[in-house]
């Protein structure tokens, strides 16, 4: 495959000349140019989590189209800084977050071939970095793919709805079983696979319907329901559960600062909590379609 020069600030932390080879797990968060504070955020919480070395964070932006801007001077200077900013040359709006998701799979398939396993996640999606970094090290899956799973989705036909679907563009009554995009797991060979057939399959405007559904079932590969990611807010008062799961979404600046220290003073000393209560929805009745076969 060729490569796409696509990038304009590569993160220094995963650069070529940086000692990566140790790395074992990236994430990489999806984050709006102008989120400076939600990333500081991240950065002062979750992302500081001691001891995970071997674990590297950094966050995926676009780009304005005016390198003189004053969004764009800032970006550059927070670069400069924490050296965590990894920026693709496409417009960063709404509309694009297939893009984004597009840029991410290229970028780590070209960029971080000694790094196994990469998670894409949202700016405003607590992180359980320890939690994650378990199910990494307890995977035996070549093909893994795994998150909060969606099945029996159908497309919204209503033109004044944000995740309107015409029929012109999807004209299946529904979507293959996805992943929520707030946050899921990738084992490099599957990120490979994905990006081989984004490169053969349509490009869809709903990013996680379209790479962990649409072009999942084009390669082949069916994501697996992990209990521990959520696309739902998990209580905040709850310090425990934020330590006995991997992600949980819409969580404020401020509730990501206050609750990474609550998790971290309740280390080991939580109770086990019943599976139940970890999350309190499912995936429901899923089926599957032939192209799919387990990732294993």
């Amino acid at each position: 495959m060729d490569d796409w020069e696509t990038t304009k600030v590569a993160a220094a932390k995963t650069s070529t000349s940086q000692p990566v080879q140790d790395t074992i797990l990236l994430v990489i968060v999806c984050s709006a140019l102008g989120n400076f504070a939600e990333r500081q955020s991240i950065r002062d919480s979750w992302a500081s989590e001691p001891g995970l070395t071997h674990v590297k964070v950094i966050f995926l932006v676009g780009h304005v189209g005016n390198d003189t801007s004053s969004l764009q001077v800032n970006v550059t200077h927070e670069s400069d800084k924490f050296g965590d900013i990894l920026q693709e040359d496409f417009i960063d709006n709404y509309s694009n977050l297939t893009v984004k998701s597009l840029m991410l799979l290229k970028w780590y398939v070209q960029e971080c071939s000694s790094v196994p396993y990469v998670l894409k996640t949202d700016d405003d999606v607590y992180v359980n970095l320890r939690q994650l970094n378990k199910l990494v090290s307890a995977n035996n899956k070549p093909n893994l793919l795994t998150g909060s799973l969606i099945c029996e989705a159908h497309p919204i036909r209503d033109p004044y709805n944000k995740w309107y679907v015409p029929d012109y563009l999807y004209d299946r009554k529904k979507f293959p079983n996805y992943l929520s995009g707030t946050a899921y797991l990738m084992s490099r060979s599957t990120a490979s696979t994905l990006f081989d057939a984004a490169l053969v399959t349509p490009v869809f405007h709903l990013e996680d319907i379209y790479v962990t559904g649409l072009l999942s079932e084009a390669a082949g590969i069916r994501p697996k329901d992990h209990i521990g990611f959520s696309y739902v807010k998990r209580s905040t008062a709850n310090a425990c559960l934020y330590a006995q799961t991997i992600s949980s979404h819409h969580l404020t600046i401020s509730e990501m600062k206050d609750i990474y220290p609550k998790v971290m003073q309740k280390g080991t000393n939580c109770a086990p909590i019943k599976r139940k209560y970890l999350r309190n929805y499912g995936p429901g009745k899923c089926s599957w379609s032939s192209e799919s076969r387990n990732a294993s």
